[in-house]
């Protein structure tokens, strides 16, 4: 982290902080906010005031004891505002007006909720949060050549692995390997995404509305947060090596500086928010736990057997089933029999005339032969001869066992109303 000659440790930490409290304050306030979520985050914007203002005092050289002074008692927020406003932009300057009346409305509304019980009105309110973070970027960019949003602050990143990789994607950047910065915020990103058990897997460098949105929920910004995933390489998991696309946007036109600044930031900021954002219940897919039984209910059911891969498909009778007997799989319904490969399908089993029965578990059906094609095994069942239901999958057994987890019995049996 770079720190400029004239700003003291002290100062420098009030600033993260104040970044920090920004940046999980929640979500952006709107004209339709509720007066209650207005409140909270004009409490979270005078703190976040207060320490850019007291880290200003404080390199100025101007003590609380000198305000107070002058005051002949403990300095208010408003008297501190004015003094480094001064100090900004002049004492009569149209800026210092405008500014110092943000300011003050600001802490008036906060004065009447913390200290009355007075929620704000929100159409009044609500633009007072942004306007008073673009007076303290403008502010430390004044001041501190510096603006408050470029501020690093890796430092209030809890895992000490994430906060490593983002400070070595700063260093990339400052030795001009934007390729490699991209690489290494994408790497950090990825480990947070793991740790930080996000209601759904969220992979760095897969652009999705879908995960834009559900974050969007814990404050973070779906427009830029989409941006960064565009000009990110693919990382998986635990960081490991990146994979760029390069007919999409992984080529050296989105390696520079300015990208490479834009995503470490976004990635900080995400992770940020994330660390302090409550759990939210994760929704599990059905084939992530469970899995379909066809249960065989005629006699001499009409079963057909498609094996092959995308060049070669054999399509046979399949005559060795009888009444009783249960197949494991993923269970589709279908309108008729076809070679294709069987995709998901939301065609409800209750109304469809064929089950088609994907990657099929049953003693009597033999093993694929091994091939350096990708193999594909589907059965074909008349809907009027089984019935489906479902139970715990193998797989998701097996990994509780490793766990040393025992499942409740009577979660192993098949549920016979699953259709």
């Amino acid at each position: 982290m770079t720190v400029p000659m004239e700003m003291q440790p002290n100062a420098l930490n009030r600033l993260i902080a104040a970044r920090h409290l920004i940046d999980s304050s929640g979500q952006e306030l709107t004209a339709i906010s509720t007066p209650l979520t207005v409140a909270q985050k004009l409490l979270v914007a005078h703190d976040a005031a207060e320490l850019v203002l007291l880290a200003r005092i404080t390199q100025l050289g101007i003590s609380g004891s000198d305000l107070a002074a002058k005051q002949g008692r403990e300095p208010s927020f408003m008297a501190i505002a004015t003094t480094v406003l001064t100090k900004a932009y002049g004492g009569e300057s149209e800026q210092f007006g405008q500014n110092r009346d943000l300011m003050d409305h600001l802490n008036r509304v906060r004065v009447a909720f913390k200290h009355q019980g007075l929620l704000p009105d929100t159409a009044s309110s609500y633009h007072l949060f942004s306007g008073l973070i673009e007076i303290l970027d403008n502010l430390c960019e004044v001041l501190l050549n510096r603006s408050l949003l470029a501020i690093d602050q890796t430092a209030a990143i809890h895992d000490e692995e994430i906060a490593e990789k983002f400070t070595d994607a700063r260093a990339l950047i400052d030795e001009g390997r934007y390729k490699e910065a991209l690489e290494m915020t994408s790497s950090g990103l990825a480990i947070a995404f793991l740790n930080l058990e996000l209601p759904s897997y969220v992979t760095p460098g897969e652009p999705s509305s879908e995960d834009a949105l559900l974050l969007s929920g814990r404050g973070i910004d779906p427009a830029s947060f989409l941006t960064m995933q565009k000009l990110l390489p693919v990382t998986f998991w635990g960081g490991e090596e990146a994979k760029w696309h390069l007919r999409k946007t992984g080529h050296r036109a989105n390696w520079t500086k300015e990208k490479a600044e834009f995503c470490l930031r976004t990635a900080v900021s995400t992770v940020i928010r994330l660390q302090s954002a409550p759990i939210l219940p994760k929704p599990i897919d059905f084939y992530h736990q469970f899995e379909d039984v066809v249960q065989i209910e005629s006699e001499n059911p009409e079963v057909y057997l498609v094996r092959g891969s995308m060049f070669e498909k054999k399509f046979e009778r399949f005559e060795k089933f009888r009444k009783g007997d249960r197949i494991a799989g993923h269970a589709f319904g279908r309108h008729g029999k076809t070679l294709n490969v069987i995709t998901n399908s939301e065609s409800d089993l209750e109304f469809t005339e064929y089950i088609a029965l994907r990657d099929p578990r049953h003693e009597l059906i033999e093993e694929p032969e091994h091939s350096i094609f990708s193999q594909s095994t589907v059965l074909w069942f008349k809907s009027s001869e089984v019935s489906v239901a479902y139970q715990i999958s193998e797989s998701y057994e097996q990994w509780q066992r490793a766990l040393g987890l025992n499942l409740a019995s009577e979660e192993n049996e098949i549920d016979e109303s699953a259709r």
